[in-house]
């Protein structure tokens, strides 16, 4: 979790972060690796609806209002960045980091290992 703060800038409105964009995917969840912020939602990319799913799911994760959160560059891009307002660098961080320090070494080893787990492809091998 160290390189994840470099994912995210500070800005003079609050701060932004670099994201890496999933729509389709089975799933809403938003999960932090090591160097890496990735956003999965159901929605398709279709007229601005996976950013619009994306911006709430951030919002919901990082406990912010949706209306804090502003897409500033990527909008057809799979690389995103969202402007995080009236928020520190170091808030962001403790809304990643904290959850993960209250787990139980058990349940963090298993979370870990699912956010490093690739995703799975739906087509079947022939």
């Amino acid at each position: 979790m160290t390189n994840i703060a470099s994912k995210i800038e500070v800005h003079q409105d609050g701060v932004v972060l670099s994201i890496r964009a999933f729509p389709g995917a089975k799933r809403n969840e938003v999960r932090y690796t090591d160097d890496c912020i990735k956003v999965y939602v159901t929605q398709i990319p279709e007229k601005g609806k996976a950013n619009e799913a994306i911006r709430k799911q951030l919002a919901q994760s990082l406990d912010l209002r949706a209306s804090q959160i502003e897409l500033l560059h990527g909008e057809t891009s799979a690389q995103k960045k969202f402007l995080c307002r009236n928020i520190s660098k170091e808030e962001i961080l403790g809304r990643i980091i904290d959850p993960l320090k209250e787990m139980d070494p058990s349940t963090l080893r298993r979370v870990l290992k699912q956010t490093r787990r690739p995703l799975r492809s739906s087509a079947k091998p022939g």
